[in-house]
Protein backbone atom coordinates (compact mmCIF):
# COMPACT_ATOMS: atom_id res chain seq x y z
CA UNK A 1 0.00 0.00 0.00
CA UNK A 2 1.21 3.47 -0.91
CA UNK A 3 -0.25 6.54 0.78
CA UNK A 4 -0.90 8.97 -2.07
CA UNK A 5 -3.40 11.10 -0.12
CA UNK A 6 -0.86 13.69 1.11
CA UNK A 7 0.43 14.20 -2.44
CA UNK A 8 -3.08 14.50 -3.86
CA UNK A 9 -4.03 17.00 -1.14
CA UNK A 10 -0.87 19.06 -1.70
CA UNK A 11 -1.45 19.25 -5.46
CA UNK A 12 -5.14 20.14 -5.10
CA UNK A 13 -4.48 22.88 -2.53
CA UNK A 14 -2.08 24.45 -5.01
CA UNK A 15 -5.17 24.98 -7.21
CA UNK A 16 -7.63 26.18 -4.56
CA UNK A 17 -7.79 26.39 -0.77
CA UNK A 18 -11.18 24.73 -0.27
CA UNK A 19 -10.10 21.09 -0.60
CA UNK A 20 -11.47 18.22 1.44
CA UNK A 21 -10.75 14.51 1.80
CA UNK A 22 -14.33 14.03 2.97
CA UNK A 23 -17.63 15.67 2.11
CA UNK A 24 -16.94 19.41 1.86
CA UNK A 25 -17.80 21.35 4.99
CA UNK A 26 -17.40 24.82 3.47
CA UNK A 27 -20.00 25.59 0.82
CA UNK A 28 -19.53 29.36 1.14
CA UNK A 29 -16.13 29.46 -0.59
CA UNK A 30 -15.85 28.37 -4.22
CA UNK A 31 -14.43 26.50 -5.98
CA UNK A 32 -14.84 23.37 -3.86
CA UNK A 33 -12.74 20.26 -4.53
CA UNK A 34 -13.29 16.90 -2.82
CA UNK A 35 -11.05 13.87 -3.27
CA UNK A 36 -11.72 10.25 -2.31
CA UNK A 37 -9.33 7.31 -2.47
CA UNK A 38 -11.36 4.54 -4.11
CA UNK A 39 -8.69 1.85 -4.39
CA UNK A 40 -5.34 1.07 -2.86
CA UNK A 41 -4.62 -2.54 -3.69
CA UNK A 42 -1.12 -3.58 -2.61
CA UNK A 43 1.28 -6.12 -4.01
CA UNK A 44 -0.12 -6.97 -7.40
CA UNK A 45 2.60 -9.10 -8.97
CA UNK A 46 3.39 -8.72 -12.66
CA UNK A 47 4.67 -11.44 -14.97
CA UNK A 48 8.11 -9.79 -14.66
CA UNK A 49 8.10 -10.39 -10.89
CA UNK A 50 7.53 -6.76 -9.91
CA UNK A 51 5.17 -5.72 -7.12
CA UNK A 52 2.71 -2.95 -7.91
CA UNK A 53 0.06 -1.08 -5.96
CA UNK A 54 -3.07 -0.08 -7.84
CA UNK A 55 -4.46 3.26 -6.67
CA UNK A 56 -7.59 5.11 -7.77
CA UNK A 57 -9.00 8.49 -6.79
CA UNK A 58 -12.29 10.24 -7.45
CA UNK A 59 -12.09 14.03 -7.54
CA UNK A 60 -15.19 16.23 -7.57
CA UNK A 61 -15.15 19.91 -8.52
CA UNK A 62 -17.97 22.34 -7.76
CA UNK A 63 -18.21 25.95 -8.94
CA UNK A 64 -20.99 28.42 -8.31
CA UNK A 65 -20.84 30.17 -11.67
CA UNK A 66 -19.15 29.54 -14.98
CA UNK A 67 -17.54 26.35 -16.13
CA UNK A 68 -15.53 23.63 -14.40
CA UNK A 69 -13.35 23.11 -17.50
CA UNK A 70 -10.38 25.28 -16.51
CA UNK A 71 -10.23 23.77 -13.02
CA UNK A 72 -10.59 20.28 -14.48
CA UNK A 73 -7.55 20.91 -16.69
CA UNK A 74 -5.56 22.15 -13.69
CA UNK A 75 -6.58 19.07 -11.68
CA UNK A 76 -5.70 16.82 -14.60
CA UNK A 77 -2.23 18.40 -14.91
CA UNK A 78 -1.64 18.25 -11.14
CA UNK A 79 -2.58 14.57 -10.92
CA UNK A 80 -0.44 13.74 -13.95
CA UNK A 81 2.52 15.38 -12.16
CA UNK A 82 2.27 12.75 -9.39
CA UNK A 83 1.66 9.80 -11.72
CA UNK A 84 -2.13 9.58 -11.69
CA UNK A 85 -3.80 9.35 -15.09
CA UNK A 86 -7.37 10.38 -15.86
CA UNK A 87 -9.62 7.47 -16.76
CA UNK A 88 -12.92 9.32 -16.76
CA UNK A 89 -14.51 12.72 -16.49
CA UNK A 90 -18.16 13.78 -16.56
CA UNK A 91 -20.42 16.69 -15.77
CA UNK A 92 -23.01 15.93 -13.08
CA UNK A 93 -26.46 17.52 -13.07
CA UNK A 94 -26.91 19.33 -9.76
CA UNK A 95 -30.39 20.34 -8.61
CA UNK A 96 -28.67 23.07 -6.53
CA UNK A 97 -27.63 24.90 -9.68
CA UNK A 98 -23.93 24.42 -8.95
CA UNK A 99 -21.65 23.22 -11.74
CA UNK A 100 -20.23 19.81 -10.75
CA UNK A 101 -17.57 17.72 -12.49
CA UNK A 102 -16.61 14.18 -11.45
CA UNK A 103 -13.09 13.02 -12.41
CA UNK A 104 -11.50 9.58 -11.95
CA UNK A 105 -7.76 8.91 -11.83
CA UNK A 106 -5.68 5.79 -11.37
CA UNK A 107 -2.14 4.45 -11.48
CA UNK A 108 -0.15 1.29 -11.06
CA UNK A 109 2.87 2.15 -8.93
CA UNK A 110 5.97 -0.03 -8.82
CA UNK A 111 6.44 -0.63 -5.09
CA UNK A 112 10.22 -0.95 -5.32
CA UNK A 113 10.91 2.10 -7.46
CA UNK A 114 7.78 4.25 -6.98
CA UNK A 115 7.51 4.53 -10.76
CA UNK A 116 3.90 4.83 -11.89
CA UNK A 117 2.44 3.26 -14.99
CA UNK A 118 -0.83 3.90 -16.76
CA UNK A 119 -3.18 1.30 -15.32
Amino acid sequence: MINMKPLVYEKLTSITENVSGSYPGDWATFPVIQYTEEQNEPDIWTSEGEAHTLVAFKIDIWVKEGSTSQLAQQVNDAMYDIGLYRKGCSDIDEPSGLKHKDMRFDASINVRTNISYLA
